[in-house]
């Protein structure tokens, strides 16, 4: 599941909160999930860094990427992810900040 937000126990959305923002009682973690019923709150681990592995688009497959929100490099974003995900793979994207028409004219 990928975190994206807190609703608080007032019902105020807060979407990608401070880091430091710590749940407090009442508070729903809002994330995406591929179901509700294969994840659960744990504790946080250290993870190790390292280096991305090489990448061989012969043994790709499809994906399906979603995109929230706007930045103003965005089509910068999507020619990356155009370069690096496999031909026939999908990007959605999920937007309110800025109207469509203006969207497309940005991107097309």
């Amino acid at each position: 599941a990928i975190p994206l937000g807190i609703c608080r126990s007032d019902g105020m959305l807060m979407l990608n909160p401070h880091p430091g923002r710590e749940l407090e009682e009442g508070d729903k973690l809002i994330v995406i999930a591929e179901d509700d019923d294969t994840y659960w709150p744990q504790e946080g681990i250290e993870v190790e860094v390292g280096l991305p592995p090489p990448m061989n688009l012969k043994d790709a497959k499809k994906e399906k990427a979603l995109v929230c929100g706007w930045r103003r490099d965005i089509r910068d974003v999507f020619l990356l992810l155009d370069s690096v995900m496999k031909e026939g793979s999908e990007v959605h994207m999920m937007s309110h900040c800025v109207p469509v028409d203006e969207r497309e004219s940005q991107l097309l």
